[in-house]
């Protein structure tokens, strides 16, 4: 029998940096939950994994289920993670809601 070949010192990089921090998976968001929640979490997880602005980007988007995936649609092309931050705050932010709800209380008042 042959013996086998070492790793290359490059597989031996990439598995001691693979192992420094542990494999996180993004929650999903489907619009039913608190979004303020969501993003926060999103957030302390993308500081913590020191992903850069593309990452952040694609991990959110692939984040997305149900009614939240129709916000991609809306989406430019070359969009920005603080656009689509944005975009999901009109759809399913509390603020905006607030002055929603506000806007059919007042209407059912007449």
């Amino acid at each position: 029998m042959s013996a086998s070949a070492p790793p290359s010192q490059n597989s031996k990089a990439q598995t001691k940096n693979q192992s420094k921090r542990p494999f996180f998976k993004v929650e999903k968001f489907d619009g039913s939950t608190s979004l303020d929640t969501y993003l926060w979490t999103f957030h302390q997880l993308a500081e913590y994994m020191q992903w850069g602005e593309k990452d952040k980007f694609i991990n959110l988007c692939t984040s997305f289920d149900g009614a939240a995936k129709q916000v991609l649609k809306e989406m430019p092309t070359g969009g920005t993670t603080k656009e689509l931050k944005e975009l999901l705050q009109t759809r399913f932010g509390t603020a905006k809601q607030a002055v929603s709800f506000e806007a059919q209380l007042h209407a059912r008042h007449r």
